[in-house]
């Protein structure tokens, strides 16, 4: 029942943020579209609500390609096949590009020696050593 409020209310003030958006956007030709809010706030929503960062910010950047192009033909079954393609293309190139995979690379090896550094007592080691100066809450 908890998770199901906690969901629940995460739908209405997405929603309200997206209404928002949409009532106060700039009209014009210059100017960007409402709904790019969207992909950025779903992330960090589902983000919140399922703990997956991941799964997180791959909805989002689905999302994101799909309104790259559907909102100009929604009813078109090629356009969103179009959108489906772009989220494959976004996808290609951030892996095609080599300092992508550099960092890509390298974050396995980071997150693995913190997490020795925190099994093996090393974060606590620091903290009780920081803790010497510690006199009350303003130190």
């Amino acid at each position: 029942m908890k998770t199901l409020l906690k969901i629940a209310g995460a739908v209405v003030l997405f929603g309200v943020i997206c209404a928002l958006c949409a009532s106060w956007a700039p009209t014009g030709e210059g100017n960007g579209r409402w709904y790019s809010i969207i992909p950025p706030l779903l992330a960090i929503t589902m983000a919140f609500l399922t703990r997956h960062v991941l799964l997180s910010l791959g909805t989002a950047v689905f999302v994101g390609g799909i309104l790259s192009v559907v909102p100009q033909a929604p009813m078109d079954i090629h356009v969103w096949f179009k959108g489906v393609a772009n989220v494959a293309m976004y996808i290609a190139e951030t892996f095609g590009e080599t300092g992508n995979l550099q960092l890509l690379a390298i974050c396995p090896a980071i997150f693995s020696m913190i997490a020795i550094i925190v099994a093996s007592g090393g974060f606590l080691g620091v903290i009780n050593w920081l803790l010497r100066w510690v006199k009350g809450r303003k130190s």
